[in-house]
């Protein structure tokens, strides 16, 4: 998800949108990283993988 709003933001420019609308939607890609950041931090650490397959056998 963080590649594709990446990848729009760069492209927004070259877009062809006004400014008008730009000047809405270029903040809501930059609320929309920042919560996806949170919502990763907030998650508890995970066992490793290898972790996990060593207890499985």
């Amino acid at each position: 998800m963080l590649i594709v709003l990446g990848a729009l933001t760069v492209l927004s420019p070259f877009s062809g949108l006004p400014m008008s609308i730009l000047t809405w939607i270029l903040p809501l890609f930059g609320l929309a990283v920042v919560a996806i950041g949170v919502s990763y931090r907030r998650q508890p650490a995970r066992a490793s993988h290898e972790a996990s397959l060593s207890t499985s056998s």
